[in-house]
């Protein structure tokens, strides 16, 4: 598969995130170095909780190496993948699963922190997959189709997110309401940059530095610590398959703030 990245259309602002100013959203210069220490090679690492990379060249596990511990391995428990050069590949239907000890850490950060930040650089296989009845999971937290704490998803030809915020809305044990956009944004065989974020303030989708959805803001409530991380599908499952490249996944437990979520999309994957 063919992968390209280009932020041209990124714009690099001010230090001002939401319209509060913060050395700490301070973007990297034209070398890529920050000028706080809230970035590292022009990607924020403040509030970092876990980091995968894709840099294990072969194996059945992609490896997590934000250094806060335990870590967060993700054993291949369906399927296969194919490594690359810092990425790994799905090519058919295929679970990556933590055990559920290291991804109690991710939940009891998120909700010490009330916030949250689920960002993935990946290249979908198909500009279509998935649907509004069976999305496709490309990441996050859950222990079934319809219980979870966080997920991005593709939906047909758009990015979906859903995150546990509440107990209001009928959906909330599935992380409802959905961050649903316009269609038409997915685009096979270009790595892209999606994130989602909550907290009090903003609950958002964001794709290529770009707020494409947004609801009310909720902080991260109620998530079930025994729930598992996920790649490429739900867990226990083979009901939610994605397929396409993974070239980083992340998770901080504060929600990113629009000038660092430009930051690291210049940063590339």
């Amino acid at each position: 598969m063919g992968c390209s990245f280009s932020p041209s259309n990124a714009t690099p602002t001010d230090s001002s995130v939401d319209g509060v100013s913060d050395a700490s959203h301070v973007l990297p210069d034209a070398n890529g170095d920050a000028s706080n220490d809230g970035n590292s090679g022009g990607r924020v690492t403040s509030g970092l909780v876990a980091l995968w990379t894709f840099d294990d060249g072969g194996g059945s596990v992609a490896n997590e190496t934000s250094g806060v511990l335990p870590a967060v391995p993700l054993s291949i428990s369906k399927g296969a993948v194919t490594w690359g050069a810092g990425t790994m590949t799905v090519a058919g239907p295929t679970l990556l699963l933590s055990d559920v000890g290291s991804a109690t850490r991710l939940s009891q950060a998120v909700l010490g922190g009330h916030g949250v930040t689920l960002e993935a650089w990946v290249d979908p296989a198909a500009s279509s997959e998935g649907s509004p009845t069976t999305p496709a999971t490309v990441a996050g937290i859950d222990s079934s189709v319809s219980s979870r704490d966080i997920s991005i998803f593709q939906v047909g030809d758009q990015w979906m997110g859903r995150v546990r915020t509440n107990m209001t809305d009928p959906a909330w044990q599935n992380g409802g309401p959905d961050l649903l956009p316009a269609p038409n944004v997915v685009v096979a065989g270009v790595m892209t940059h999606i994130v989602l974020v909550a907290d009090d303030t903003n609950r958002a989708l964001y794709v290529d530095g770009q707020q494409i959805a947004s609801t009310p803001p909720e902080a991260p409530f109620k998530w079930d610590g025994s729930y598992k991380m996920v790649l490429a599908n739900d867990n226990n499952t083979l009901m939610r398959a994605w397929t396409g490249t993974y070239a980083l996944v992340a998770v901080y437990d504060r929600a990113l703030g629009s000038a660092e979520i430009e930051a690291n999309f210049i940063a590339g994957p």
